[in-house]
């Protein structure tokens, strides 16, 4: 009530957010699967208060931007308010006070479409399960993870992203407090978005440590069905990268079809994937992984998810190297309209078509690696992304495009 005073927006958008999720709230239902409020919930002074809060304040009327990225590594990318496509990513964070329970997480991401979670985190689970420290780790995330191959003095090792640590606690000739915010690495590199589309971008190699020197992804939203993943990759030395790719099938309604050597169609409800990798690399899986709802501190609760509650899938390059800039062409639809898309690579360009759709997005890296040309035929939109000397990205359009 004091927030309608002084926080007005805040407070509306508050408002909103309840009356979206639970109004009429006439039963507040069991509260079993609330444990440390991982499960979104509300208390009975949230009632008590609801006859004085604020008039609700929908994100579109308060002018919310549909690309935005915070401080935490939380990344969003939308194609509209109550739209059909959300991107959720995980880039890179500034140096923070809280840092132990950290996964390895970074450049990963969740995609949503329909109201369908089809990418998907897997979560956590109860911290004393067997698979706890594999299910916060790169391997069960949408990221990669990097082999540095046997010498004759050496064995092969995984590269994978640090995880949390504890913060100390100090005593400077005074009382005890906390050191200074930890710092992991790595950097957020672009957040922007012109016409229908959105870019997000993450820069993670310090979260692997040497011999790795650069592990940039970008995420290039371009309206409600596509999106081209870009991974630019280099290393002191020669490493071979695999990349991971968690499917959400919790509920076991997962219908996924295996295109060999590179790509895979997943509907689940009212949608349907194609993803398409195009850096060379062989497809292994499904592996049977588990997907969680929420955390609870006993084992086998209601919200733990089962083997197979997610199906990962990996591609991995057949030889290591210095560099590379990798491509993955993503497109989303209704489980029946997806059949109609097609990706295709040739000269240089990676190209996104459905004719039912009126939509042809080509995506052209230059070999350098410094610019992205996206174009978008029908419509004849077209955007240049520029990597600076700094190794941050901007993006601008070169022909006139509709506003979002």
């Amino acid at each position: 009530m004091h927030a309608r005073e002084t926080s007005p927006v805040d407070a509306g958008l508050a408002r909103w957010l309840f009356d979206t999720l639970y109004f009429p709230a006439t039963e507040a239902g069991p509260h079993d699967l609330a444990s440390f409020g991982f499960v979104p919930g509300f208390g009975f002074l949230s009632v008590i208060g609801l006859a004085d809060a604020a008039a609700p304040l929908s994100p579109s009327a308060a002018g919310l931007p549909l690309t935005d990225a915070y401080s935490a590594g939380d990344a969003f990318a939308r194609d509209a308010w109550d739209g059909l496509t959300t991107l959720a990513v995980r880039t890179a964070a500034e140096p923070r006070h809280a840092t132990a329970h950290i996964h390895g997480d970074i450049n990963s991401f969740i995609l949503v479409h329909r109201r369908e979670r089809l990418l998907v985190d897997p979560g956590h689970s109860c911290y004393r399960n067997l698979i706890h420290d594999l299910e916060g780790s790169s391997p069960t995330h949408n990221t990669c993870t990097f082999e540095l191959p046997a010498t004759s003095h050496s064995s092969s090792r995984i590269l994978t992203q640090r995880g949390g640590m504890n913060r100390p606690i100090v005593r400077d000739g005074g009382p005890l407090r906390g050191a200074p915010a930890i710092g992991f690495g790595g950097r957020r590199v672009i957040s922007a978005r012109a016409g229908k589309v959105s870019v997000l971008g993450s820069e993670a190699a310090a979260l692997y440590g040497a011999p790795l020197q650069r592990f940039t992804r970008l995420w290039v939203l371009c309206g409600a069905n596509a999106l081209f993943v870009v991974d630019q990759i280099e290393a002191d030395v020669p490493v071979r990268t695999t990349w991971h790719w968690l499917l959400n099938n919790r509920d076991g309604q997962l219908d996924l079809t295996l295109q060999r050597p590179g790509g895979f169609v997943a509907r689940r409800g009212d949608a349907g994937l194609k993803l398409v990798h195009l850096a060379g690399g062989q497809m292994s899986g499904p592996i049977y992984a588990h997907v969680h709802d929420a955390y609870h501190p006993l084992p086998a609760q209601l919200g733990e998810g089962r083997p197979g509650s997610g199906l990962l899938l990996r591609m991995t390059e057949p030889g290591a190297a210095h560099s590379r800039t990798a491509i993955h062409a993503l497109c989303f639809d209704d489980p029946a309209a997806i059949l109609d898309w097609s990706v295709a690579a040739a000269q240089g360009a990676t190209t996104l078509t459905s004719p039912d759709r009126g939509q042809e997005w080509s995506l052209r890296a230059e070999a350098d690696g410094t610019a992205l040309t996206l174009r978008e035929t029908v419509s004849n939109e077209s955007y240049l992304l520029s990597r600076t000397p700094t190794g941050d990205w901007t993006m601008a359009a070169t022909r006139p495009c509709p506003l979002a």
